[in-house]
C-alpha cells in the first residue's frame, strides 16, 4: 500500500483544464505565470504566489497562460473523513488575494508547507513519505483552524452524479425564486415522472 494515495502531487503547467467536480480538498499554488479558475458561484484570476483552495463537490474550471508554473495538491475524501469527522460538514474560505490581516501569516504558513512538500516529494529519500504526510496534515490544521466555514447541502453530498450536484448547486444559487419539478426538469432534461 502506498502512504501517499491519499494525497495527488503535481508541478505543472496549465493551459486549460474542461469543467470538473472536485473530489477531495485542492491546494493550487501559482508558482509562476497566471492562472484563471472559475467555480460555480465565482471567478477567480491568480497570479505567481497565489493560493486558492477548491472544496469537494466544487465545480471548477482552469484556463492558465502558456507559461505558468502550478502545484496542485489534491487530498482525498477518504484522508479527511478519517482524521476530521466533521470533513463533510465544512467548506474553506481560503483564497490568498481575499485574506484579512490576522490570517496573512496562516497563507504564508501554508505556501511554506506547499514548497517544503514538494522539495520532500521530489527528494524522494527513505524518510518523504512521512515528511509529506506531515507538511500535508500542518497545512490541514491551518486550513481547519483558520479558514473552516459551515458547508452548504453540496459539500454535505456524496455523490458522483454530476447532474445532481447541478441541480444542488442551481437550487442553491436560486432558492428565492420559485423552483418546480417542472422547472428543473426541463433545465437539466429530466422526465418528472
Amino acid at each position: 500500500m502506498d502512504p501517499l494515495s491519499d494525497f495527488q502531487i503535481s508541478f505543472q503547467h496549465i493551459a486549460l483544464l474542461v469543467p470538473r467536480v472536485n473530489k477531495g480538498i485542492q491546494f493550487i499554488l501559482v508558482i509562476s505565470g497566471e492562472l484563471k479558475i472559475e467555480t460555480s458561484n465565482r471567478f477567480y484570476h491568480l497570479k505567481e504566489k497565489d493560493l486558492l483552495v477548491i472544496n469537494r463537490n466544487q465545480h471548477y474550471q482552469v484556463q492558465g497562460c502558456e507559461k505558468n508554473r502550478v502545484m496542485i495538491v489534491t487530498i482525498s475524501d477518504a484522508f479527511m473523513d478519517y482524521h476530521f469527522t466533521d470533513y463533510r460538514n465544512s467548506r474553506f474560505e481560503c483564497y490568498s488575494k481575499e485574506i484579512d490581516l490576522g490570517r496573512e501569516d496562516m497563507i504564508l504558513s501554508i505556501r511554506k508547507l506547499l514548497v517544503n512538500v514538494m522539495i520532500s516529494y521530489y527528494r524522494q529519500d527513505e524518510i518523504y513519505r512521512i515528511e509529506v504526510k506531515g507538511y500535508i496534515c500542518q497545512m490541514l490544521l491551518i486550513l481547519i483552524r483558520g479558514f473552516k466555514e459551515e458547508g452548504s447541502v453540496l459539500e454535505k453530498m456524496d455523490t458522483d452524479d454530476l447532474r445532481l450536484s447541478q441541480i444542488i448547486d442551481y437550487m442553491e444559487k436560486n432558492y428565492d425564486q420559485l423552483i418546480t419539478l417542472e422547472g428543473i426538469a426541463k433545465r437539466f432534461f429530466l422526465s418528472t415522472g
